[in-house]
């Protein structure tokens, strides 16, 4: 279509029949390997503070990509911080 949806214009339409063939150009294939570790902070310092803290990092490595000549992601990294609060008591 030619038109934003938001420009206020009727859209005209190009080629009608363009649901019904593949567009080469879009789309791809992403497989990755995505390896990390999870580091619980609470048992290495005894602390109000760090009760139920912990600390994760995770890398996701392409293993094999297609992306049909497009830009294509590299290794990324994730990384945080979690805390875990218990709003109820556990009766004994």
């Amino acid at each position: 279509q030619s038109a934003a949806s938001f420009s206020g214009e009727e859209p005209t339409v190009i080629y009608p029949r363009i649901l019904d063939r593949r567009v080469p150009n879009t789309g791809s294939t992403y497989f990755a390997y995505t390896p990390g570790f999870q580091l619980d902070i609470g048992r290495l310092f005894t602390s109000r503070y760090t009760e139920g803290t912990s600390l994760y990092v995770m890398a996701q490595i392409p293993v094999a990509r297609d992306a049909n000549n497009n830009l294509a992601q590299g290794t990324s990294f994730i990384f945080g911080i979690t805390r875990s609060l218990q709003v109820v008591k556990p009766r004994s």
